[in-house]
């Protein structure tokens, strides 16, 4: 009877610890450990975007008032699947249903990001807007190729000057990288910054060999920002 009594007060005792550890965590904690969202969020740290937008989604149709994985969709379709009216739309739906989060500055940051890009993308499609760019770069052309044919002498001083000393400031402003198996901006910033959300600096200090934010490729060369 007394081994009887002692089952039941520890079984009793778990449930009670269980439930108190369950109130303890906020909304977010606790969705972070659905099923679902775990299992979308390990394919999105194994770079299987593609998988965790379908997994996010199925976590989405099961539950639906859950926050979580719009945020995490979101950043998929700013950063890796690039859609930027569906990157808005989960930045939004997500402050809606957590409106008091801390946050909101960010998202909002973020968000304002997308929106700019979405701009951009809507003027490079316009006609007159491409025909000013393609005269653009042939006006660019034009004057490389004059100033290989006969560059001026004070160009010509300059450049000698700049291999005698060069800048020591600018070698000491940015390091190279090689882009690994594997990586992405966000993976490249959190091993340089520890900070994964600060991949749009090495975004816009390679706009010149990067398409968008998710066109890395292995092996390319990349320059970091200090």
């Amino acid at each position: 009877m007394m081994r009887y009594l002692l089952i039941l007060c520890g079984t009793a005792l778990l449930f009670s610890l269980t439930a108190c550890d369950s109130r303890s965590l906020t909304a977010e904690e606790r969705e972070e450990r659905i099923d679902g969202v775990v299992e979308a969020r390990e394919l999105m740290e194994a770079g299987r975007y593609q998988e965790a937008e379908l997994a996010y989604k199925q976590a989405l149709d099961e539950n639906p008032l859950i926050a979580r994985p719009h945020l995490d969709l979101a950043t998929i379709y700013q950063q890796h699947i690039i859609n930027h009216i569906h990157s808005i739309y989960h930045y939004d739906r997500y402050l809606e249903l957590r409106p008091e989060t801390q946050k909101r500055a960010f998202i909002q940051e973020q968000r304002l990001k997308v929106a700019r890009m979405l701009a951009q993308a809507f003027l490079n499609n316009t006609p007159e807007v491409k025909r000013l760019m393609d005269k653009n770069a042939q006006l660019q052309a034009e004057i490389a190729r004059l100033k290989k044919v006969s560059p001026p002498v004070a160009l010509a001083l300059d450049s000698n000057r700049e291999e005698m000393e060069p800048d020591q400031k600018n070698e000491n402003k940015y390091t190279i990288y090689h882009v690994r198996s594997g990586d992405t901006l966000s993976r490249i910033a959190k091993r340089f910054y520890n900070d994964p959300s600060r991949w749009e600096q090495i975004y816009q200090a390679n706009l010149d060999s990067l398409q968008s934010p998710s066109g890395i490729r292995v092996g390319q060369t990349l320059v970091i920002p200090k």
